[in-house]
């Protein structure tokens, strides 16, 4: 990742440096909280404080997410995004606040609420599921934009891996939610989201596998000419 890779690096990152694979850092860390409300509600480690580590990572992830918003904004603010630039890293910002809402709701669901307060949780799922809905159009106008503007060739690229883990992060995010808060509305927009997530999976994995099908042909020696 690109972050571990300029902490162990003695130059100091620029503002170039700065692109959407940085919130890889808080979708980690969100996975953590997961894991370990996972662990909590499953019976294999019972006990209160994996409650509570799971709201420290949730909490940590969530001001993770935010920095790194406030970083990417300086980068776009003074370098921008020209059209040869990627758009699919940018993706994760969307697929990380998704996964910080699933990690919330399912604090909610484990009946963490009240270590913190119910209603704060609840309030900050909602807002982080707003914006990763937000960020939904404008990355989706970006990604066609860019593609009519240097006029790209629809290929496989591993890159657009980048871009169907948000989508099903986002589908599951507000199906949870809506059955963590009862909101009938936001259950119907994640159930939605979960045929375009099945589409841009499978579109890509078909692309994978012709991709990786043709370089395979396109290997392999071919037989020399019989000649007489």
């Amino acid at each position: 990742m690109l972050v571990g890779r300029l902490a162990t690096t003695a130059t100091r990152p620029t503002v170039r440096d700065i692109n959407g694979t940085w919130y890889l850092a808080a979708v980690g860390t969100q996975s953590l909280a997961i894991a370990a409300t996972f662990l909590r509600t499953s019976g294999l480690l019972p006990g209160r404080l994996l409650l509570w580590a799971g709201i420290v990572l949730w909490l940590t992830g969530s001001v993770l997410y935010l920095a790194i918003s406030a970083l990417v904004a300086v980068r776009l603010r003074r370098v921008g995004l020209d059209a040869d630039h990627a758009t699919a890293p940018y993706w994760v910002s969307m697929g990380a606040a998704s996964i910080t809402v699933v990690a919330g709701t399912q604090l909610l669901l484990a009946h963490a609420g009240p270590l913190i307060g119910t209603a704060t949780m609840t309030a900050l799922c909602v807002s982080f599921w707003l914006i990763a809905t937000a960020l939904v159009p404008v990355l989706a106008v970006r990604s066609g934009w860019r593609h009519l503007r240097t006029s790209a060739r629809l290929s496989y690229r591993c890159e657009l891996w980048m871009v169907v883990f948000p989508i099903g992060m986002y589908a599951t995010a507000g199906i949870q939610l809506g059955a963590a808060t009862g909101s009938t509305a936001i259950h119907a927009v994640g159930t939605a989201a979960v045929w375009p997530a099945v589409g841009a999976w499978a579109l890509t994995f078909i692309s994978m596998a012709i991709s990786f099908t043709v370089a395979w042909v396109q290997s392999r020696p071919r037989p020399r000419a019989l000649t007489s």
